[in-house]
């Protein structure tokens, strides 16, 4: 299978909503094959359930909590997985 990666989703782009460590948080990015190109379509979403998926661009926006996993799912790639910090 192919391989994808996330462009700034290395340390996933998250922007606290709240301090607590149980509140939501704001990742986005955008989703790259390994030669740089956008993939739309990608499956995104939480250990907890959550999802969305990314648009033309390659990019998504979900709502997470800290220490979280976000799941990016796309058929014909590997499965990515990713921890919110």
């Amino acid at each position: 299978k192919r391989q994808f990666f996330l462009l700034l989703a290395a340390s996933l782009l998250c922007i606290p909503i709240g301090v607590s460590a149980q509140e939501q948080i704001t990742c986005s990015g955008v989703v790259v094959d390994l030669n740089g190109s956008l993939i739309p379509g990608v499956a995104v979403f939480t250990s907890s359930g959550s999802g969305s998926i990314t648009d033309e661009d390659g990019a998504y926006s979900i709502s997470a909590k800290k220490g979280e996993e976000i799941q990016f799912s796309c058929l014909g790639y590997e499965t990515d997985r990713k921890s919110v910090v």
